[in-house]
């Protein structure tokens, strides 16, 4: 609460929590960024003064991850999805220049341009899991189950079968 509203709980913290808070800022500022674990405690162990070890550079990233949220994750999903991004704009100027030297007549050329961008696809495709869509689902075959409203608190039970449910409420 003290680093959302620092001005109402300015003095009440003691000079170790307050230490404490400014551990966990300065190594959120240093490795916000950071893609990987290990490379996130190396800047905390070199750039915040009383985390040198590597049990209090850990236990700092814990309590920073815990306070401001899992960057590491999602920073790491964020650059994948633009390294995808990158992949299919190399794909599709790959696809240009395919273009450009089939117009100049040599076709073998093209053709190769033409499977290195459709590689390319590809892989960006397995990166983001689009080859592993189930096909075979067909929406209309699903069906709601029905719904019951009922004044009967035996339909709360675990095993619903075993509740009687009375026809004329």
């Amino acid at each position: 609460m003290a680093m959302i509203e620092p001005e109402r709980f300015e003095g009440s913290l003691t000079l170790e929590e307050d230490g404490y808070r400014l551990q966990l800022e300065r190594a959120y500022h240093h490795c916000h960024r950071e893609l990987r674990q290990s490379a996130a405690v190396k800047l905390i162990q070199n750039n915040v003064q009383g985390c040198e070890t590597m049990y209090k550079a850990n236990r700092l990233l814990a309590d920073m991850e815990e306070l401001y949220g899992r960057f590491i994750n999602k920073n790491s999903e964020l650059k994948q999805a633009i390294l995808v991004e990158k992949m299919y704009e190399d794909a599709e100027m790959i696809r240009a220049m395919a273009a450009k030297v089939k117009d100049q007549g040599q076709y073998q050329a093209a053709a190769e341009m033409l499977e290195k961008a459709n590689n390319i696809r590809e892989k960006a495709a397995k990166i983001e899991g689009i080859d592993k869509i189930n096909r075979g689902f067909d929406p209309s075959d699903f069906k709601l189950p029905a719904v019951v409203v009922t004044s009967d608190p035996a339909v709360l039970k675990l095993h619903y079968e075993d509740a009687s449910i009375d026809e004329e409420e």
